[in-house]
């Protein structure tokens, strides 16, 4: 399964993406899921100014950011390597899971172990409720995303879940029909908004694997026209009209209202909003060296562990809180925000550094 650093996938960082990750990681583990300690939403710090605002309402859909994020990335890695046969299926999944599924079971089982705790000493779950062995089985398997039956465990997951299909797609579409690869993703982004629309819910077929699909694809059939638009001359020029073009849509939204105008449908996000917002970063420079320096690539190091992270570090508070303190979360208090952000930071770059990077090497040079 060994590489050549002739064959091996591109590793150069696209710096820009890594700051956008790690940003959009911290806006859903922050603000969108802040939801979890309690209390009234319209009493949250920093409420009253728009933009805390409409982060605390809408960085769910920073999930859809990182599906588009994720067809970048892979696509601009692993696309001509699959297709020329220089990487097979066995190093390209190896690789994806040694990444991905350490700190994944790591988190499930700090989860499941804190909830069954609770459990066993007949006292009410936190967060999640369906935390039963059919659900644990499922996401130990990245299965969640495709049978569960209700939110559970480190349900955040569950965009991890979406992606192992998506990678399953994007390994056939380029490994065994290269020539085909884009009607083929963009046959599947409508196959995508077809299940995604209308909120199907059904076993395999539902509404988060459209999500999935719609983002992942379309984010790396873009990534492709931008590669086209670059050998012509014309990327920088690009980046700039979708900077104008994003520009145009927040100011509009500050009068219209975000959900008045975009919607908070993740659709128009995903093929819009979020492509604007990403190809401005990768091709205005200024802002790609900005969003290049160290302290923006330092929170892409760290997103993966931010984002599966943040609610077993809930979970532990609020189990502390409620059942040992007898006290509830203050939800006002602007320190209550602080201190989860520096201590969710502090507790990823452990994880990061400590036992993320560690397994994924160990697993690389045991097996590779």
């Amino acid at each position: 399964m060994g590489t050549t650093a002739e064959t091996s996938p591109k590793t150069e960082r696209l710096a820009p993406l890594d700051a956008l990750r790690g940003l959009a990681a911290l806006g859903v583990s922050v603000f969108s899921h802040f939801q979890h300690f309690g209390g009234d939403h319209a009493t949250y710090p920093l409420m009253q100014y728009m933009a805390f605002h409409w982060i605390y309402e809408n960085a769910w859909l920073f999930v859809d950011l990182f599906f588009l994020l994720s067809g970048i990335v892979l696509t601009y890695r692993y696309l001509e390597p699959l297709g020329e046969q220089k990487v097979d299926g066995r190093e390209f999944f190896f690789l994806r899971l040694s990444r991905l599924y350490p700190l994944h079971v790591l988190a499930l089982f700090v989860c499941a172990g804190l909830e069954w705790f609770l459990w066993a000493r007949y006292q009410v779950t936190v967060i999640y409720e369906h935390n039963d062995l059919y659900n644990f089985v499922l996401q130990l398997f990245y299965l969640h995303t495709f049978f569960e039956h209700g939110w559970s465990y480190n349900e955040p997951s569950w965009s991890v879940s979406g992606e192992v299909l998506v990678y399953v797609l994007f390994y056939l579409f380029a490994r065994r029909f290269r020539a085909s690869y884009v009607p083929l993703a963009l046959l599947t982004v409508v196959v995508g908004i077809a299940v995604q629309q209308p909120n199907a819910s059904w076993p395999i077929v539902n509404s988060l694997i459209g999500r999935a699909l719609v983002g992942f694809f379309l984010g790396s059939v873009a990534f492709l026209y931008m590669q086209a638009l670059d050998k012509r001359g014309w990327g920088v020029r690009f980046g700039w009209g979708c900077l104008a073009c994003f520009t145009v849509i927040c100011v509009a939204s500050s009068f219209i209202g975000w959900k008045a105008w975009v919607t908070v449908n993740p659709l128009p996000n995903v093929l819009a909003t979020f492509p604007l917002l990403i190809f401005a970063c990768l091709r205005v420079p200024p802002l790609a060296r900005l969003l290049s320096l160290r302290p923006f690539t330092f929170l892409g190091d760290i997103s993966y562990a931010v984002y599966l992270i943040h609610v077993p570090l809930q979970m532990i508070t609020l189990a502390i809180a409620k059942h040992v303190l007898h006290v509830e979360m203050p939800t006002t208090n602007i320190w209550l925000l602080v201190a989860f952000a520096v201590i969710l930071v502090a507790a990823a770059t452990a994880a990061h550094y400590g036992f993320e990077r560690p397994a994924r090497r160990w697993l690389r040079e045991r097996f590779t």
